[in-house]
């Protein structure tokens, strides 16, 4: 196999290869006299954020586990301040956001966390009045007190 289908390959092998393909264009280049600019190292794939590990994931979602074990339902909120009393986090937005709310929405969606142990009660919903049929609609306008015209505000 050589080097071109290699690369192709993916994998090991084909990071490998990947690598040997620069080697010999930089010494081509270097024979040739061109000499190309090196970016800066923030530029090559430096992280400035640290992934959590594994380990550390699934020491946040036993201690997701166990406060909701403990107190259920909770809202999401109550379960990152939880958290944050326990120091398993800190208390910062984006640990609200990225380990609280994702790792939750995961483990529910898993079925490791059932969907009726977090709470719901901070949306307000609005919806229209509905009637299960023509008859029950008809009798409630029925027993509505008569009005005029504009009385109810909504004509002008």
């Amino acid at each position: 196999m050589n080097l071109f289908d290699a690369m192709h390959r993916g994998g090991a092998a084909g990071r490998h290869a990947t690598r040997e393909m620069k080697k010999i264009q930089g010494e081509v280049l270097e024979k040739a006299g061109i000499k190309l600019p090196v970016p800066a190292p923030e530029v090559c794939g430096s992280r400035s954020t640290k992934r959590r590990s594994k380990r550390d994931i699934e020491i946040i979602e036993d201690a997701i586990y166990e406060a909701l074990l403990e107190d259920k339902p909770m809202t999401v909120r109550q379960v990152f301040y939880r958290l944050v009393s326990n120091g398993v986090i800190g208390k910062t937005e984006g640990e609200y956001k990225n380990a609280v709310v994702r790792l939750l929405r995961l483990m529910r969606l898993r079925g490791d966390v059932p969907f009726d142990w977090i709470a719901d009660n901070t949306r307000w919903m609005r919806k229209p009045r509905t009637w299960s049929s023509l008859e029950s609609m008809l009798a409630h306008i029925g027993s509505l007190p008569p009005r005029r015209l504009g009385q109810s505000g909504c004509l002008r």
